[in-house]
């Protein structure tokens, strides 16, 4: 009771090692469920879709406190100090040229039927900012080339609405138009504090890593500028926590059992999520951040003996080691066209080295076989993604 009074009131979590389990314990559940125990609850996906406003919350708070303690930040708030938005003059010629050139592109597929003007009207009549316009040919491009590449499209002379438009469109396109775009002009693409929350993939010592060096450089700039503190730049944001993703990936062959290994298994499925990502219909909007094998081949690599998958265990022990450093995050019983998988998503900083989105749900089913033929060569062993027709 002592210690529970006189520890302080705030926010604790708790963190298991995982390096020191085994395939069976990272792989697996180890027990019956319903027998042993009622539920898994995994902290990373418990604080993950409509709970992430707990995580940031939470940690957010971790940040501030500690903030609040640095010599010379006394007195003030970490979060008003990141900057939330894009500087639209710096993009002016990258944004006016490609807006050029996307419309040129869409022009040309459309041909000289109506079938797209009532789109080309309204785009060529969008009002906003240079960003936004771009972002609406960007989206119209996506859309344009999907009902092309329909293998039972209409007629070219029946005119799409503006709410066919609408109705084609969604979050997950829109996400992904956005990131093609932002990637297209090297716009920045990963800044404030939303971003910040989802780079962590829901950890805590992740979360503070990059928060950490955001504030070293905010904390530098008010000591130089005390009494007029500028926040930090979208674009800054962008090349820190790019930075910190690059230290991270230049560290993996030391830091990892197998560490040569495993950062070629990751620079594979980093390559093949990019290339599904960023294929010209998006047809896996936002985007892959992940790739999944059957349960079935789950309990083959971790229920058989050595002997019985010898050829296998040098990728099982990979996995293992890229789960236990919490690189690749796994999410089980995925089903999918009555198959049931399980999913092992990029950690965000990953996403952030390959320039991905830092969305969850795009992934694609692989086999062992490949998985392991990705670990011994590498990105070299993806073939260019080609784009599916859509029916």
């Amino acid at each position: 009771e002592f210690i529970t009074n006189a520890r302080e009131q705030c926010g604790v979590w708790i963190a298991e090692r995982l390096e020191a389990l085994t395939h069976k314990d990272l792989l697996s559940e180890g027990a019956l469920r319903k027998r042993d125990y009622e539920n898994v609850v995994q902290l990373e996906e418990r604080w993950s879709g409509t709970r992430t406003k707990s995580y940031t919350k939470f940690v957010e708070t971790i940040a501030n406190l500690r903030a609040a303690k640095a010599d010379g930040f006394e007195g003030r708030e970490l979060f008003p100090l990141i900057g939330e938005t894009d500087d639209i003059p710096s993009l002016e010629t990258a944004l006016t040229g490609r807006t050029a050139e996307i419309e040129a592109e869409v022009v040309k597929m459309a041909g000289v039927g109506p079938r797209y003007s009532n789109w080309l009207a309204n785009a060529r009549g969008l009002s906003g900012n240079l960003l936004e316009r771009a972002f609406k040919w960007q989206l119209l491009k996506i859309l344009v080339i999907r009902d092309t590449r329909r293998t039972q499209t209409s007629f070219d002379f029946d005119s799409l609405t503006l709410d066919e438009f609408g109705a084609r469109s969604g979050s997950g396109t829109d996400r992904a138009a956005e990131h093609f775009l932002r990637t297209d002009v090297g716009a920045p693409i990963y800044f404030g504090r939303e971003s910040l929350s989802a780079v962590s993939s829901s950890n805590v010592d992740q979360y503070l890593e990059v928060a950490g060096a955001l504030f070293e450089e905010i904390s530098a700039k008010i000591r130089f500028h005390r009494d007029q503190p500028v926040p930090l730049t979208a674009a800054r944001q962008d090349a820190l926590i790019r930075g910190v993703a690059k230290d991270r990936w230049d560290g993996l062959p030391r830091r990892l059992p197998r560490g040569v290994e495993a950062r070629r298994l990751l620079e594979a499925i980093g390559e093949y999520c990019r290339q599904q990502t960023f294929r010209s219909s998006a047809p896996y909007a936002p985007g892959v951040t992940g790739i999944a094998i059957t349960m079935d081949d789950r309990k083959l690599i971790i229920d058989s003996e050595d002997a019985e998958i010898s050829h296998f265990i040098r990728l099982r022990d990979v996995m293992t080691s890229l789960v236990s450093h919490n690189l690749l995050m796994p999410r089980l019983d995925h089903r999918n066209n009555g198959r049931e998988y399980v999913v092992f998503y990029l950690n965000r900083l990953l996403c952030v080295h390959f320039g991905l989105p830092l969305g969850y749900g795009g992934w694609r089913h692989q086999t062992l076989k490949s998985l392991l033929h990705w670990q011994e060569a590498g990105a070299k062993a993806i073939a260019v993604a080609e784009e599916a027709t859509l029916v």
